[in-house]
This record gives C-alpha cells, sequence and structure tokens, in this order.
C-alpha cells in the first residue's frame, strides 16, 4: 500500500472515532435539552438530529478530504474508470508475457532452424562438389557423343551419294540393256552378264539402304540421348547455380572469419616476437651468469636472491643531478658490502652492477632503470628511500646482480606509541621467560611493524631493528623478579620512519 493510501485510510479512521464521540455527546446533549420540532416527541426529534448529523458530517468530512487530497478526487471522480484501466493492464501484461514467451520459443525454433540451415549448407555443398564432377564427366561424354553423330552423319551422307550414284548407273544399264536388246538379241551372253551386274548392283544398293535405315535409327537414338543429356545438363546447372550462390554466401562469411582469424594471427606473432626477443635476452643474461655457475654450487652463498646489500635515506625536493648522486652512492655502498662478503668484479666491470630485468612486456636495460630511478626521486615531496637487492643468488669470488628499488619513507610511529602487547608469566624459568620474549619480538613486534608498512630488510635476521643481549637479559631478570604475568606493551622510543631500524622502550603492567 503507498503512503497516501494509507494517509487517506487512516484520516478516515480518526475522522470515524471522532464522528462517535461527537454523536454520542450531541444524542445526550439533545436528550437533556428535551428539544422539539416538526410537532415530535423530544426523544423522536434527539434520535432525528443526530441521524441528521451523521448524514452531514460525513458528507463534509469527503468534500473536506476532496478538497486537501488530489488522491480522494481522483478515487471520488475516476474510481472505477482506474480498476477497469488496472484490469485491462493486468490483463495486457499478461499478454505481453505470452507473447515475450511465444518470442522465446519462436527464437528457439530459429536457431534451430539456422543450425538446419547450416547443416543443409554443408551439405549442398558436398552435392555441388558431386555435381560438378558429374557435369564435368557429362559434358566429355556429350562432346564424344556430338563427335560420334557427326560422323555418323557424315558416313550416311557417303552412303546416299554412293546409292544415288547405284541408281544413275542402273538406269544407264537398264538403257543400255533395252538397246543391248534391240540391236543385239542374239547376244544372250552378254545379256545374262548384264542381268547379273544389274542384280548384283540391285544387291548392293539393298544392302545401302538397310545400312541406311540402321543408321538413321541409330542417329534418331543418338538424339535421343543427347536431348536427355541436355535436360540432365540444364537440371545439373541450375543444381550448380544454386550451390554456386550458396556457395559464394558461405566464401563471404569465411571471408569474415578468415580476415578475423588473420588479426588474431597476427596478434599472435607479434607476441611470438616480443616473447622471442625476451627469450634471447633472458638467454644472453644466463649465458653472462652461465660461466661461473659450475663453481658456483661449490663456492659459499653469500647473497641469496633479493637480499639488501644497502639502503640509502634521502630527503625531499631532489634534482635529477642530486638524485643520481645519491644513486650511485648507495650502489658504492652495496659494492663494500659485497667485497666484505667475499665478491669479485666481474671481468672488466664491478663486484655490484645492474642488469637487465624483465618489466610487464619489456626488458629494462641498466640505463633504463637507472632513468626510472632518479625520475622516482627528482622533485618528491616525501622522504624516500633507495634499496639495492641481490637479483639472483650471488656465491663467493662473483660479482653480484643487483637491481634498484625505490619507495616513500613516511613516519610510521611517533615516540611512545604501541606497537605490540603480550601477558608473559613472570613465574616461569629464565628461559622460558626468554622464549616468551623472543617469540614476543619475532612474532608480535615484527609483524606489527610490517603490518604498519614498516620496510624489513631481506636477509638479515635482526627484528626491523637491533636489541642488545644485555637489553633482552635485563629485561627477562626485570619480568623474572615480579613473579607474576605481566602485560608487556612495546613502544617507540624515538621518532621513526618506514626505513628506519626500529627502536624499542617496554612497558609493565
Amino acid at each position: 500500500m503507498e503512503l497516501a493510501s494509507f494517509g487517506v485510510v487512516l484520516l478516515f479512521c480518526i475522522v470515524g472515532a471522532f464522528l462517535a464521540y461527537f454523536a454520542d455527546n450531541l444524542g445526550r446533549y439533545l436528550g437533556k435539552k428535551r428539544l422539539s420540532i416538526f410537532k415530535l416527541r423530544p426523544r423522536h426529534t434527539a434520535t432525528f438530529l443526530t441521524c441528521t448529523a451523521g448524514f452531514i458530517i460525513p458528507l463534509l468530512t469527503v468534500g473536506v478530504l476532496a478538497a486537501i487530497s488530489r488522491e480522494v478526487r481522483v478515487i471520488l471522480a475516476e474510481g472505477s474508470q482506474l480498476s477497469g484501466q488496472r484490469d485491462k493492464l493486468r490483463t495486457d501484461l499478461i499478454t505481453s508475457k505470452e507473447e515475450i514467451r511465444q518470442s522465446t520459443l519462436e527464437g528457439s525454433k530459429k536457431d534451430l532452424e539456422l543450425r538446419q540451415k547450416q547443416g543443409e549448407i554443408k551439405e549442398a555443398g558436398t552435392k555441388l562438389t558431386k555435381l560438378t564432377t558429374e557435369l564435368t564427366g557429362v559434358k566429355r561424354t556429350s562432346g564424344e557423343l556430338k563427335k560420334q553423330t557427326e560422323s555418323y552423319r557424315a558416313q550416311v551422307a557417303n552412303f546416299r551419294t554412293q546409292v544415288s550414284k547405284l541408281g544413275s548407273q542402273a538406269s544407264t544399264l537398264r538403257r543400255e540393256f533395252e538397246l543391248k536388246k534391240r540391236e543385239f538379241e542374239g547376244l544372250n551372253v552378254s545379256l545374262k552378264r548384264v542381268n547379273a551386274e544389274l542384280q548384283e548392283n540391285n544387291g548392293n544398293s539393298q544392302k545401302l539402304l538397310l545400312q541406311q535405315s540402321q543408321l538413321e535409327r541409330e542417329i534418331k537414338q543418338k538424339e535421343r540421348t543427347i536431348g536427355e543429356l541436355k535436360t540432365s545438363e540444364a537440371q545439373i546447372k541450375k543444381a550448380f547455380d544454386d550451390s554456386k550462390l550458396t556457395y559464394t554466401n558461405l566464401l563471404s562469411a569465411l571471408d569474415g572469419e578468415k580476415e578475423k582469424a588473420e588479426a588474431d594471427l597476427k596478434k599472435l606473432q607479434t607476441e611470438y616476437t616480443t616473447l622471442t626477443e625476451d627469450i634471447a635476452q633472458l638467454q644472453a643474461l644466463s649465458n653472462s651468469l652461465g660461466s661461473n655457475a659450475a663453481s658456483a654450487r661449490v663456492r659459499p652463498l653469500i647473497f641469496n636472491r633479493y637480499d639488501e646489500l644497502n639502503r640509502t635515506r634521502v630527503g625531499t625536493g631532489l634534482t635529477a643531478e642530486e638524485a643520481r648522486m645519491h644513486i650511485d652512492s648507495a650502489l658504492l655502498v652495496a659494492e663494500r658490502e659485497a667485497a666484505k662478503r667475499g665478491a669479485k668484479p666481474a671481468q672488466g666491470g664491478k663486484s655490484v652492477t645492474l642488469v637487465e630485468i624483465p618489466y610487464k612486456d619489456q626488458i629494462k636495460s641498466p640505463e633504463e632503470q637507472m632513468a626510472d630511478a632518479v625520475r622516482a626521486l627528482t622533485g618528491q615531496k616525501q622522504p624516500q628511500v633507495i634499496m639495492v637487492n641481490a637479483y639472483f643468488n650471488s656465491f663467493l669470488e662473483e660479482y653480484v646482480p643487483v637491481v634498484l628499488q625505490i619507495q616513500p619513507n613516511p613516519v610510521i610511529y611517533k615516540i611512545g606509541d604501541v606497537i605490540a602487547e603480550q601477558r608473559i608469566d613472570g613465574a616461569q624459568s629464565e628461559e622460558n621467560i626468554l622464549k616468551q620474549i623472543s617469540d614476543f619480538l619475532q612474532d608480535g613486534v615484527r609483524k606489527a611493524a610490517i603490518r604498519s608498512k614498516m620496510i624489513p630488510a631481506r636477509g638479515k635476521e635482526e627484528m626491523l631493528g637491533e636489541l642488545s643481549t644485555d637489553r633482552v637479559l635485563a629485561l627477562v631478570r626485570q619480568i623474572r623478579g615480579t613473579g607474576r604475568t605481566l602485560r608487556v606493551t612495546a613502544i617507540a622510543s624515538r621518532e621513526t620512519r618506514a626505513a628506519d631500524n626500529l627502536s624499542l622502550d617496554f612497558r609493565f603492567r
């Protein structure tokens, strides 16, 4: 229910309560007055006036509500119409949901039809290949049949020419026969010979006519075959055109996929080229370190990877030249530390040197690292610290490859700031108390300082600073002397920055 509707209902309830109270008091008042109107008895007059007030007051209430509330006016004027609109909207909503469901079903059917069309396209491609092969064979066969038909037609024309010649010869012989018969009736031998020749020519003529009929039948059969082949050729051509159109559409789609694949291939080739260059550079670095690899396995390890050789604290607002001087100084101090531990200079170089390092998708040279460090220190409004760390495990009588780190050096603790707290049982032995204090310093104080963004020195065992043995023993004796469990609180004895050594005081409670 909306807030306005709830307010209207609440207002009606309040008005109803007020009307009940008012009607009760009005009836009681009119009964006491014993008024009479329209010659009615006082009791009936009180009832009539109470009913009249009960009729008029709700009417006025509705009028006031309509005057002050737009929602009430809308309900009074368009209540039934709004109800009808609501029912119509509900019906429209149901219809829309059904249409959406039908659209979803039609979309599923379209997807299914699309997959079927793709299968049909693939099948059409196979049929196209087959039909192309068949069409090539049919064309070859049609060409051979055409050649045979032309040959047969040439033979028929030749036979017809021969028959015409033989017919002319027969006529000539008949005329000669008649002449000879009239002129040489007595020459029977010649007559028989002429008759024999005439019969032989007639036989040859009949044979030629039979051959001509047979050839004409073969020509008609070949022409029917050619007609059938032409019909098949037309059907195959139509199927070929349809398949060609489908193939063209598929080829267009494949061209788009091909362009996308070529773009992906170029991208992969670029990545491959980059990786190849990275591998080559790393291989060069490995070769530069490989000369000492065999001997390194039997020599003492002087620095682990990322062990800190030196840290130099610098101030604010440095120029590029000042930043370069501080970095050179830090590298010089790191070289002295490396020499102290037994490092030897590389051939023609120094015992501590910057080396190429992979960074994101590129290889950074020592010069680029130096330039980055100078930029990181120049013009800073907050103190910084320069740290020189070993980049690989380094062994005795080897040079030490290093990298630079530049980090902010803000104030972490002020004098008196609480670093960590722990309960220690002073009733135990001094050995147990010493162990509890050591655990407190390593696990409690060290971890709390690192959480507060203190920068620990890699490769050093001290607890972010120095705490003398005498101080620890005095602390043990002090706790042991109480003979009870104390809450030991480690606090900063001076203002401490992130790269400073931690200086501690202790309080007991």
